[in-house]
This record gives C-alpha cells, structure tokens and sequence, in this order.
C-alpha cells in the first residue's frame, strides 16, 4: 500500500509535465484536422486570348473530414513543365488567405488565378513548346490544436494558340 502512496503523486507529476511542456504535437492530445481536396475545376484551362483578366479561375473544393476546424491560411503556387521540370522563377509563395472550415463535412470553394502574368509573357516569348505548364498549388491549413496541415492540387495551363480562323 505504501508503494502506491509513492507511486500515483509521481505518475500524476509526469503526466502534468507532459501535458505542460513540447507534447502538444501528441496526436492522442492533439488532433490533426483532416482535410481533403475534392475537386479542381476545370482541370485543363485552355486560354480563349491572350489577355490575363479573360483567363478562366480555377476552382479547388475543400472538405472537412472530422469535427476539427481548421482554416486555410495561405497558398503556393508552382509551375513545372510538360517534362516535369520545374520552372523556379515563376513560384509565388504564401499568398494569404483566410478560408474557415467549421463543421464536419463542410465544404469550401477557393477561386485562383493559377496563370500568373510572368507564365503569359513567358508563353508570349518562348519559341519552343512549353506548353501545358502544370500549375502546382500548395495549400497551408492550421486547426484549432495549431497542427500545420498541408494539402495539393493541381492544373494544366496551356499556352493560348490563335485559330486560323481569326
């Protein structure tokens, strides 16, 4: 009986000491949100001209899979080419954003321009074929437990190619 007059303050003490100090990462404390990308649409952006402001904005549809709120925070944006080579000097990173999810299967729609102006001047002025350019987009969420959760999509931007009728 003594042993466990010994015991139980210390095992209390180590659990106060865990819950209080680095273990808030714990997952079984903690939870992470859990997030999924349910659609990007339209998938393929084919340009009708030119002009960045008549490009068509993707759409990526966002859905909460548990009962953790989370929010997006902010997004990255990538290209990469047809080969799978990466076109670094167009990347634009962390552009904020503040899109909530509250509930348990509720779903949000984030609007993007995934062509940048930089990727139709580079369209514009390249003589070879780069085209389709995959747009990569990083999207950085943050619950309510401060767990950074990090999700992706993606498009195909082609390059806009004059008919012969025009």
């Amino acid at each position: 009986m003594k042993n466990w007059q010994i015991i139980i303050p210390f095992l209390f003490l180590i659990i106060f000491i865990l819950l209080n100090t680095g273990c808030k990462k714990n997952k079984l404390l903690y939870p992470a949100s859990d997030i999924q990308i349910t659609s990007t649409s339209p998938y393929s952006i084919l340009p009708t001209s030119n002009s960045f402001s008549e490009i068509e904005d993707g759409v990526i549809t966002i859905r909460l899979l548990n009962s953790i709120p989370c929010t997006l925070v902010s997004y990255d944006l990538t290209y990469e080419t047809v080969l799978g080579e990466p076109i670094e000097n167009l990347s634009i990173t962390q552009i904020p954003v503040e899109l909530p999810l509250s509930a348990e299967g509720s779903e949000e729609s984030l609007t993007i321009k995934p062509y940048t102006q930089q990727l139709l001047n580079l369209f514009m002025n390249s003589s070879s074929s780069i085209s389709p350019v995959r747009s990569t987009v990083v999207l950085h969420f943050k619950d309510v437990n401060e767990n950074e959760i990090v999700r992706t999509a993606s498009f195909l931007l082609y390059k806009y190619e004059a008919s012969s009728s025009e």
